[in-house]
């Protein structure tokens, strides 16, 4: 079809045209006032040693790949109820996931965060990422 063809069938059928164009407004207008906007901030954690398991001169980064262990537990007590409620209790209207960063060996810990007001989303991410040594150190701490 040319695009003459297509002006002229337009022209003809413009009441179809003019339907078309007000549903599709009206349905983009009714879409914008039921579906709020998610807001998704996320934050990678890393582990580092501790500096006397390194020399002076060491580079830490040679000794990340003693740390995944470590890493396990600590997404599992991150994801525990303990350390969930507070949050959940602080920032109820988001949501937030801790996981092990799948895309590489390292110890890497990803905070996903989900909520419809963004710098309530900002803040619960500030707060899950501070989270995270307090936590450490309690899974440190003998029994």
């Amino acid at each position: 079809m040319y695009l003459a063809e297509l002006t002229a069938s337009l022209r003809r059928r413009w009441y179809l045209l003019v339907v078309g164009l007000v549903l599709t407004a009206v349905g983009c207008l009714a879409m914008t006032h039921t579906v709020a906007p998610a807001y998704e901030a996320q934050a990678s954690v890393l582990l580092i040693p501790p500096a006397n398991t390194t020399s002076d001169t060491g580079n830490p980064y040679l000794y990340l790949g003693s740390l995944n262990q470590a890493m396990d537990v600590l997404v599992r007590a991150m994801n525990a109820d303990t350390a969930r409620e507070p949050i959940q209790d602080a920032f109820p209207n988001v949501t937030f996931a801790t996981e092990r960063d799948g895309t590489t060996s390292s110890p890497i810990m990803i905070i996903s965060v989900v909520g419809a007001d963004p710098a309530q989303t900002m803040t619960a991410l500030t707060a899950i990422a501070g989270s995270v040594p307090g936590e450490l150190d309690s899974l440190q701490r003998p029994l």
